[in-house]
């Protein structure tokens, strides 16, 4: 004879919940954004250009001509498919098809992308020239170090007041606009500059709101969280970035959502999500790499 607590039932949700996740991109807004259609997309810059002084009357005017570069954005193709057996429906019972929690998770996903779209053209070997054959590495020239101090001796750190005011001392030697900069942390480093004891209390006071989410700019930069950035997990270095918003160039090639049956697997249901874009780093001086180590102390 079985207790009665054997006979109680268990009751299942008839809804699908989406598990914690980034869902809008917030690096979009830091670049210049673009549209691409093709395969590729030239984009051209001009040379700066100087004045000569004129020290003669009435002399011949000296002949001249635009000069300048080129840089290209390739356009990149992804995707996301979800396929359900054609009695999945009907075999959940009183529990929903995740169907419209699926296609709400494609738009999520797409945004995440767009983000790791922009953060691997940062550093990224990118093609210039006439042709778009031409590659152009990053400058190292145009980095802080692991180990940056601003005086004394060296040693791996996190993120730390040095750190940003050399990145914006970067910016600032490459006469990149002081407008729209922006710089690229994780949690990691917005607890580092908290605790850091160096920072002064006016310094204090900035970063403090900037953790709590009531500021976002310190040191002329915009600051944005993002957990996409890479972290080695051999060295538990991350690589951070600080940028002007002229310094990345996104193109967006449009998205598109397709719902299908599939008379060949059997009329499955498919939900196919496409996402088309590139970006591309305009000119190596608006865009510095920050290394910061998130070792355990």
């Amino acid at each position: 004879m079985s207790a009665l607590t054997s006979y109680y039932e268990t009751e299942f949700s008839k809804n699908w919940e989406l598990k914690a996740q980034q869902k809008d991109s917030r690096l979009g807004m830091a670049v210049t954004q673009t549209t691409i259609t093709g395969k590729r997309r030239k984009f051209n810059q001009l040379d700066n250009g100087s004045m000569t002084e004129v020290t003669t009357r009435k002399g011949d005017t000296p002949d001249g001509d635009s000069t300048g570069s080129e840089y290209w954005i390739y356009r990149r193709k992804f995707e996301r498919v979800i396929v359900w057996d054609e009695d999945d429906e009907m075999q959940l019972g009183t529990i929903a098809l995740p169907d419209s929690e699926e296609n709400q998770s494609l738009v999520n996903a797409s945004n995440r992308t767009k983000d790791d779209v922009i953060i691997s053209a940062f550093d990224a070997t990118r093609y210039i020239g006439e042709d778009g054959t031409t590659t152009d590495a990053f400058d190292t020239a145009y980095q802080v170090a692991v180990d940056y101090v601003a005086s004394g001796s060296t040693a791996n750190s996190g993120i730390t007041v040095a750190k940003v005011l050399q990145a914006k001392k970067i910016l600032d030697e490459g006469e990149i606009d002081d407008d729209d900069r922006y710089f690229a942390i994780s949690a990691q480093q917005l607890q580092d500059m908290l605790l850091l004891t160096q920072v002064t209390s006016a310094d204090y006071a900035s970063v403090k709101a900037l953790v709590e989410g009531k500021a976002e700019r310190f040191a002329g930069f915009n600051f944005i969280r993002s957990e996409r950035l890479t972290l080695n997990s051999g060295t538990d270095v991350r690589t951070c970035f600080a940028w002007a918003k002229s310094g990345i160039k996104f193109a967006d090639g449009g998205r598109n959502t397709h719902i299908d049956m599939l008379p060949g697997r059997r009329h499955c249901k498919q939900l196919r999500g496409v996402y088309r874009c590139g970006a591309v780093r305009t000119e190596s001086p608006r865009v510095v790499r920050v290394y910061a180590d998130e070792s355990p102390s």
